[in-house]
């Protein structure tokens, strides 16, 4: 039995439910001790990510995911290259953000220029060391392994 949140969807009625639908239905379904990637997200989901064609013909974001259980150690994706496209994404991203009532971010205009100047095709992965740590110590929540929790941060002002 899995219970839907009251107003889910409301601020971004697609990503709001996959979003969801992720957390609540796929993911517990990985194997407890075990990894899965997940690859060719959603289009709407593409971040930084490039677009393209899956061998299906839907239009997916060219990104990946890697979860050790139900939690997620990394996150790649093959860049976006083209600066006018990822202005294009920055401004749709701030005007949902406004639409939901959130903080409208800096566009990051040195990140533009630096696609613009010619950025070669390529790829990155971020690996989360504090989550990778939590799986090799076999603790049960990431604060047990962070230096200063996030509470403890909020506290001494080390934001």
């Amino acid at each position: 039995n899995i219970e839907i949140p009251q107003g889910l969807g409301e601020k971004d009625p697609v990503n709001d439910w996959l979003d969801w639908f992720m957390l609540s239905v796929i993911a517990p379904g990985f194997g407890k001790n075990g990894f899965t990637f997940l690859y060719d997200y959603p289009a709407s989901q593409c971040s930084l990510a490039r677009l393209d064609r899956n061998e299906q013909g839907y239009t997916v974001a060219k990104r990946f995911e890697l979860f050790y259980g139900e939690i997620e150690l990394a996150n790649g994706f093959d860049e976006l290259t083209d600066a006018d496209e990822q202005r294009r994404r920055f401004m749709q991203e701030n005007r949902q953000r406004e639409q939901a009532g959130q903080a409208v971010l800096p566009i990051d205009e040195r990140f533009l220029a630096a696609l613009e100047s010619g950025l070669g095709q390529c790829s990155g992965v971020a690996l989360g060391l504090d989550r990778l740590l939590m799986v090799l110590s076999g603790a049960e929540h990431i604060e047990q392994v962070l230096a200063l929790a996030w509470e403890d941060q909020q506290a001494t002002g080390n934001l």
